[in-house]
């Protein structure tokens, strides 16, 4: 205790164990931005902060976020960003209360898995604090990318190396790797549960995005040129002298992510027995994501959302 009076004294904290990178708690602002961004482009409605809490202030409609002219300086600067424009759908007079109560639910469910010590033991049920700072680190981490790929708006490559992040760090709380989550058939799935699951109010706020991200990931398969121009039903990858990969769109795109978020390092593969698949990839893709595909870290937020009890067992890791 005498070194705890003595960090006191002196204005020293004592408990700040990476206290920057999971500070939204205090706030509540990390949690409610993605909430507030759900519409990207278009936002639906206000956070204020007071010293009891936050209030949400509901504009009634989306309004676009965006001006046709340079807000600052910074957006000046020729950018690559969306290529068609985005239709606000018309929000009922109870969406905003809907979406808010069905997300501050779900948020509090999440923040009773996080917690609960429990959650963060060993095989012998000891708690481990390392391992529950680096399940906050990351939920924290997966909420602020979410808001920041949101808001990117105006920028295609910021919002495509933002996904895959977001994409990454859900990884060890969905259960599922990164080429699942790019397959059209698990994330058709994913929406459809959404859909199926929230009340009809909140979903006209949350659900467009996620549903323009599912309508992005099917139409990158068009962009296989290759296979309509050799009239093909599915992508054939040369992959040598004597070697060809037959793959279905779903696969062949899923893969392709994969190779756009490996690329964050560079293109090319160091991975011999991946390296003629890459290429191949390259080749027969036209290069044209559409800009909402990067909206896939977003829907599977949503879902974490859902599930959880998933998220308690995912952490908890069987005690490792």
């Amino acid at each position: 205790m005498s070194h705890i009076k003595g960090a006191n004294a002196n204005d020293d904290p004592v408990f700040a164990s990476s206290a920057g990178l999971y500070d939204g708690i205090t706030l509540f602002d990390a949690y409610l931005a993605p909430l507030l961004a759900a519409g990207t482009p278009a936002v639906w409605g206000v956070n204020v902060v007071r010293s009891f809490g936050s209030l949400v202030f509901s504009f009634g409609t989306f309004i676009s976020g965006t001006e046709g002219d340079a807000a600052e300086l910074l957006q000046s600067i020729s950018l690559a960003g969306p290529r068609e424009a985005v239709d606000f759908p018309r929000i009922s007079a109870h969406a905003a209360q809907g979406a808010l109560q069905w997300w501050t639910e779900r948020l509090n469910l999440l923040f009773g898995v996080l917690g609960d010590l429990s959650t963060f033991t060993d095989e012998l049920g000891d708690y481990r604090p390392d391992k529950h700072l680096e399940g906050l680190l990351t939920i924290e981490q997966i909420f602020r990318r979410t808001t920041s790929m949101l808001v990117a708006h105006r920028d295609a490559n910021a919002r495509r190396a933002l996904s895959f992040t977001i994409l990454d760090s859900l990884e060890g709380v969905r259960g599922t790797d990164l080429l699942t989550m790019c397959r059209l058939k698990h994330a058709t799935n994913v929406l459809a549960r959404l859909e199926e699951a929230l009340p009809a109010d909140a979903a006209e706020i949350l659900l467009p995005a996620a549903r323009r991200a599912v309508r992005a990931l099917r139409e990158m398969q068009d962009g296989f040129f290759l296979r309509r121009q050799l009239k093909t039903a599915r992508v054939e990858l040369q992959l040598g002298a004597d070697a060809v990969r037959s793959l279905s769109p779903e696969e062949a795109t899923a893969l392709y992510l994969k190779v756009l978020r490996d690329a964050t390092h560079g293109h090319g593969s160091n991975k011999d027995s991946s390296r003629a698949q890459t290429a191949a990839l390259l080749a027969h893709h036209d290069g044209d994501v559409p800009h909402d595909v990067g909206l896939l870290g977003y829907l599977y937020l949503l879902d974490v959302m859902l599930h959880p009890e998933r998220v308690r067992r995912l952490l908890y890791r069987q005690g490792c």
